[in-house]
């Protein structure tokens, strides 16, 4: 198995990752390659998600977990316990990378439509109403 599918492996794993796996130098080596491989697929499902019709939507239509998030929360927590130049390099990085596809789906105009379709259109249970009207909030606050 090649070492990006085991990271990504180890990130979909239920149980505790493995940490000292996860944080060892050959995972380090590979990680802002396989960052940015992340990020690029989370732009592509991002544009899948925007062009699905309104009634096609469902409410886990707007999964928030991914790889992306885990690894690199994971890289920024080993950067505040335990801080490395090449960890600080990695992070110093691809952060702009992020930050601006994190701002395009913040700051989306569409997503926000979506969200208040669903919000307006579909039978939530509680749960989900108060995640919607928490995003729908943050929206609106931004």
């Amino acid at each position: 198995m090649k070492l990006k599918e085991r990271i990504l492996d180890e990130l979909r794993n239920k149980n505790f990752p493995d940490l000292k796996f996860l944080f060892s130098e050959e995972v380090l080596d590979v990680s802002l390659d396989l960052l940015k491989e992340l990020l690029e697929k989370e732009k592509q499902e991002f544009e899948k998600l925007l062009k699905i019709d309104n009634k096609d939507l469902t409410f886990d239509s707007f999964e928030d977990e991914s790889s992306l998030d885990y690894f690199w929360s994971l890289l920024n927590h080993l950067e505040n316990v335990d801080s490395s130049d090449k960890l600080r390099s990695i992070i110093e990085s691809f952060r702009p990378e992020l930050q601006d596809f994190s701002n395009e789906v913040a700051y989306s105009k569409d997503l926000f439509e979506k969200y208040l379709f669903v919000s307006e259109n579909f039978e939530l249970d509680d749960e989900q109403r108060r995640i919607m009207d928490l995003r729908i909030k943050a929206f609106k606050d931004r």
